[in-house]
């Protein structure tokens, strides 16, 4: 991902080099932690055109970084491609809500949400809780938009529900902030 201080432009001449190599490895020697690693120079690409206010190429970066991940899984099962495969979906959202297309935002976001489900609650890695936290809030966001308020408050109120739960266990300031944003977001919805 993008850090604060670097130009989306240089960002994208790097990614491009690193497509490049990563092809001619694949083209060599196939194997799941080079693809997903290749997914990943893509959707990172994506990132830097959306910096750049590039949404329609920003899409269509990271649909192909999610067929790559979706190849990775189905031939590979390689758990890493999951929660990739996850972050594209989000990505895919984040985009579309940026293009005003909430209606579209809504499949990426339920596929994106599905997996987070799973990979939280079924596969146990309970490292990916706040990812999961943020699908809600950008599902309520949407659901906003298209006049589903009470649909909306209910997405804010599991992910306030989750950050509640970890803040009081673990007490980091993230997850205050987190939940102080999610409560401004649900108290949006209700006035």
């Amino acid at each position: 991902a993008l850090d604060d201080n670097q130009d989306p432009l240089s960002a994208i001449e790097s990614y491009n080099e690193g497509i490049t190599e990563s092809e001619k490895l694949l083209d060599r020697e196939y194997s799941p932690r080079s693809a997903t690693r290749m997914a990943m120079i893509i959707h990172n690409m994506g990132l830097s055109y959306s910096c750049l206010e590039d949404q329609e190429k920003s899409l269509s970066l990271f649909q192909k970084a999610i067929e790559i991940w979706q190849r990775v899984l189905s031939e590979d099962g390689y758990a890493q491609a999951e929660i990739q495969l996850a972050n594209g979906y989000k990505n895919i959202c984040r985009s579309k809500i940026i293009l005003h297309d909430y209606e579209g935002a809504r499949e990426p976001i339920d596929q994106c949400i599905k997996l987070y489900e799973k990979i939280v609650y079924e596969d146990g890695r309970k490292a990916c809780t706040d990812y999961l936290c943020d699908a809600y809030c950008l599902r309520g966001i949407i659901l906003h938009f298209l006049n589903e308020f009470a649909e909306s408050v209910e997405q804010y109120d599991k992910a306030i529900c989750i950050f509640e739960k970890m803040y009081q266990a673990e007490n980091r300031d993230i997850y205050a902030k987190n939940l102080a944003l999610y409560y401004v977001n649900k108290a949006g919805v209700l006035v």
